[in-house]
């Protein structure tokens, strides 16, 4: 009998402690602050162009002293330093040792612009001035990444729309033919001049360095003069090189031109 009005007396001290401490902790009752948003991303005007601001981040300088460009013969840096240009020039760059890694990095802000031109559709607070303009913006951004990726790699794969990180590997497109590509690249372009960009950037200096007509035809140039060139018109060291399951609409599983073609170079002029 004493044990058993011992537990009811400790009970009945426990319940009446966690009366008080409950009572005491008013902070238990809080809702937690919202945490930020996609839709967040698009809330107003500033905010939407700081996202499409993001999208610019994987733009690089064509000049860098010290990645692959500056492999060639034109001026020498000294060996000791061990930059990427060495490392190229010497060939050290093998899949066990990637030295200038750019494949992930670009299409990580292809994948970036998708899901602003995703969410632009909904920005608020913005007139459709602006949203045409960002539009044109995303595109020619779009364009300049996939370039990149074909300059630096060769044959590869087209991004058209927002992929989902969870997207299994199986899913993704593979390598397309080098002139597919380059063609998607020239429509992208065309698109961007077509659809909204400014010819000139002169109005606030906040604006220098974005995407303008002018930008986007010269490295429409660029693009077309690249395929006329004779590694990707008809002289390519390896010729047989081809996908193993995917195909290009067009070129099946082909990924490099076998045969001159002058026109490229009509196309470039």
């Amino acid at each position: 009998m004493r044990l058993l009005k011992n537990i009811k007396l400790w009970s009945s001290a426990f319940a009446m402690a966690m009366c008080g401490i409950v009572s005491s902790c008013d902070f238990l009752d809080v809702v937690p602050v919202e945490q930020p948003g996609l839709s967040d991303a698009t809330q107003d005007a500033e905010s939407t162009l700081g996202f499409l601001y993001s999208c610019y981040a994987g733009v690089r300088s064509p000049m860098s002293y010290t990645d692959s460009e500056a492999s060639t013969d034109e001026y020498a840096l000294p060996e000791l330093w061990g930059h990427a240009a060495h490392k190229i020039a010497y060939n050290l760059n093998t899949p066990q040792n990637l030295i200038d890694h750019r494949w992930g990095s670009f299409y990580r802000f292809v994948g970036q612009t998708h899901l602003f031109l995703q969410e632009l559709e909904n920005a608020r607070g913005i007139s459709e001035q602006q949203r045409t303009e960002w539009s044109a913006e995303a595109k020619f951004l779009l364009a300049y990444y996939h370039f990149e990726v074909l300059r630096f790699y060769g044959p590869c794969p087209i991004t058209d729309s927002y992929i989902p990180q969870d997207t299994p590997n199986a899913s993704y497109n593979g390598r397309s033919h080098y002139d597919y590509v380059t063609e998607w690249i020239v429509n992208m372009l065309e698109d961007a001049i077509r659809s909204g960009l400014p010819d000139t950037r002169t109005k606030d200096v906040s604006e220098w360095g974005r995407a303008t007509t002018v930008i986007a035809k010269a490295l429409k140039a660029r693009v077309l003069m690249y395929a006329a060139s004779p590694l990707w018109n008809g002289s390519f060291p390896y010729p047989e090189w081809q996908n193993k399951n995917f195909e290009t609409p067009g070129y099946g599983k082909e990924l490099v031109s076998k045969t001159y073609s002058r026109e490229k170079w009509v196309k470039s002029l």
